[in-house]
């Protein structure tokens, strides 16, 4: 089981404590800087504050003690409704999409874990499969990413569906480095693995 570590801050006269594995420490002043921006925005750090960073969102809870605990969506369970007292899973991903955005030379471009994706429908079982991220439009959902069968066959009669961007994760929890590229990119996933990105249109 991985160590971990708790730290406590002051924002003016709010103490917030937050919980992260002792090796996403290096990580932590990226989230105090957001939690900063948020609270130099509102005037006010409150229970229930969503506070979007990155792909994922920290959230406000209160303790007994009246300290607010920093904590994020229950990814596991339900992510819209359950909450989990620490921020791992977020940074986990977090750092998993920074490393893969700096490998590829580009620009961060974050994919919300509660925004959707257009799936073929059935696909999901399949061995291998082709993500490719779109500029969003009226017909596309609001992250720009597809996902389809790697198929040879274009012409097939196909159906789709849109699904949230965190049940997708749940089924492929290899591909979420992947989320953080730009438009035009496309993603090979064999086995719930990524084995191959590139530029599909390079606008």
């Amino acid at each position: 089981m991985a160590a971990s570590i708790t730290q406590q801050w002051q924002l003016g006269s709010y103490h917030v404590t937050v919980s992260a594995n002792a090796a996403q420490a290096g990580l932590l002043p990226a989230v105090l800087s957001t939690l900063r921006q948020h609270h130099q925005h509102t005037g006010a750090l409150r229970e229930g504050d969503r506070i979007r960073f990155g792909w994922s969102e920290l959230i406000l809870v209160q303790q007994a003690d009246g300290i607010l605990q920093l904590g994020e969506p229950d990814f596991d369970g339900d992510p819209a409704q359950g909450i989990v007292p620490s921020i791992c899973q977020t940074l986990e991903v977090y750092s998993e999409q920074l490393a893969l955005a700096e490998q590829m030379g580009v620009k961060p471009e974050w994919t919300a874990y509660d925004e959707t994706v257009l799936v073929e429908t059935g696909c999901l079982a399949a061995d291998k499969l082709f993500l490719q991220r779109f500029e969003p439009e009226v017909w596309m959902p609001d992250s720009g990413w597809s996902v389809s069968l790697a198929s040879n066959d274009p012409g097939r009669m196909v159906q789709h569906e849109l699904l949230p961007i965190w049940q997708l994760l749940r089924a492929y929890p290899h591909l979420a480095p992947a989320l953080i590229l730009p438009e035009g990119y496309g993603v090979l996933l064999e086995h719930g693995d990524i084995v191959q990105v590139w530029v599909v249109d390079d606008r």
